[in-house]
């Protein structure tokens, strides 16, 4: 199955020049639910008897002198350190942790080349699911309803936290998202290998090679602004076998239409 990423204009240019995709911290995106699952509070059995072992040991320390008041003293402290650990979560899960970079299943979708390369001056490259890094891909999932996550175990469980970050709101169906979750270790090291210094410590990069790159989908305006890069590209003897396409407004129906660039004719 092919596999697609929309770049805008600036991040196309970025690409031609560097073969190398960015990942974002989730907090940069437009979707205020990206990567955040609700953390719930513990009810039931499970808060009973974390409060108890809580009060046990506040008991036996010499704390307080009774059961009662160690008791209400757990309730306290496990409702103070459940509201901790949400917080603490909330901030470092979206804007620190891990990075994503995300891709789709369709090129020629309307609402994505207008979110992604506006006023029509971006471009959509199709790639080797062979590639290393792509390896990693999943699937994105559709759903009504967040995630959950137990707060008090959201900073112990960071790889279950991670499974959430491929779940989003069923709104953005129509981006038949597939997209690549890092955790901050392997994202620098990615950034390492790719040849290029680092953006900003919000976005690493991943070096794709040529030979895993099999289309590249020109918007008119971009054709036009970097006609030189293009013609660059259709000139370097490690990409052709690069297949490079002007896409462009229907004049009839509501859809992207691309035709194949020969690579004898000059932009």
């Amino acid at each position: 199955m092919e596999i697609y990423k929309y770049f805008s204009e600036e991040s196309a240019v970025k690409f031609l020049e560097n073969w190398c995709i960015a990942f974002q911290q989730p907090n940069q995106f437009n979707d205020p639910f990206d990567c955040l699952p609700n953390f719930a509070r513990t009810d039931g059995e499970e808060r009973k008897e974390a409060i108890k072992k809580l009060a046990q040991r506040f008991f036996e320390y010499g704390n307080h002198s009774t059961m009662e008041e160690a008791l209400r003293h757990g309730e306290y402290f496990f409702d103070w350190q459940e509201k901790s650990d949400a917080g603490e979560a909330r901030m470092y899960i979206p804007g620190g942790l891990f990075f994503v970079s995300c891709f789709s299943r369709t090129e020629t979708n309307l609402l994505m080349w207008s979110h992604y390369a506006a006023k029509h001056c971006g471009i959509v490259v199709e790639f080797d699911r062979a590639a290393p890094i792509l390896e990693k891909l999943r699937p994105v999932i559709y759903s009504q309803k967040r995630p959950s996550f137990g707060a008090s175990k959201a900073m112990a469980s960071l790889s279950k936290i991670q499974d959430f970050f491929y779940v989003k709101s069923i709104d953005w169906a129509y981006e038949q998202e597939e997209r690549i979750v890092l955790n901050r270790a392997d994202a620098d090291a990615f950034q390492e290998q790719c040849g290029h210094p680092e953006i900003s410590s919000k976005i690493k990069l991943a070096r794709i090679d040529k030979p895993f790159v099999k289309s590249i989908f020109f918007s008119g305006y971009f054709l036009r602004k970097y006609s030189d890069k293009v013609n660059s590209l259709k000139l370097d003897p490690d990409a052709t076998d690069i297949r490079i396409f002007s896409s462009v407004v229907d004049t009839e129906e509501y859809k992207i239409k691309s035709n194949l660039i020969p690579r004898e004719s000059p932009v």
